[in-house]
């Protein structure tokens, strides 16, 4: 039996003992107890049921700089840094605008790579969106 079965297991033996209390008690104070143990157990039921993901930390990656020919290998690079280890998709998307924070296309189009980086590594500095009527561009 596994941790969450036995849980699930512990979790419907609380439900069933507050039911039968509730039922057959009539003292208003174990009623009480009954009632709220009833309801973390049902709440504790619908927790269980969710399911969970691993949250493991991603797997290292080593780049050879020397490898790199031309632009399409140093964007293969970044795109695995971007889904990756940077885990930078979690928030942000490229040419989407449902993600959390802003949408990174085109940013390296009017931005120095050198201050793209920085803020990047900052981890906390707002990236902020102005809309223009030309086009869309970036602030700190």
């Amino acid at each position: 039996m596994t941790e969450v079965q036995l849980l699930q297991v512990i979790g419907l033996t609380v439900v069933g003992v507050g039911a039968a209390l509730l039922l057959f008690v009539k003292a208003r104070f174990i009623r009480v107890v009954a009632f709220v143990s009833m309801v973390l157990g049902a709440f504790s039921l619908v927790a269980l049921g969710v399911p969970q993901m691993a949250s493991l930390p991603p797997a290292v990656e080593k780049f050879d700089v020397a490898s790199i020919k031309d632009k399409k290998d140093l964007a293969a690079i970044g795109q695995k840094i971007f889904f990756g280890k940077g885990q930078c998709a979690l928030c942000h998307t490229i040419g989407s605008s449902e993600g959390r924070c802003p949408d990174l296309k085109g940013v390296g189009a009017f931005m120095q790579s050198s201050r793209f980086f920085r803020a990047c590594r900052a981890r906390r500095s707002p990236l902020t969106r102005l809309k223009s009527r030309r086009r869309t561009t970036w602030s700190w």
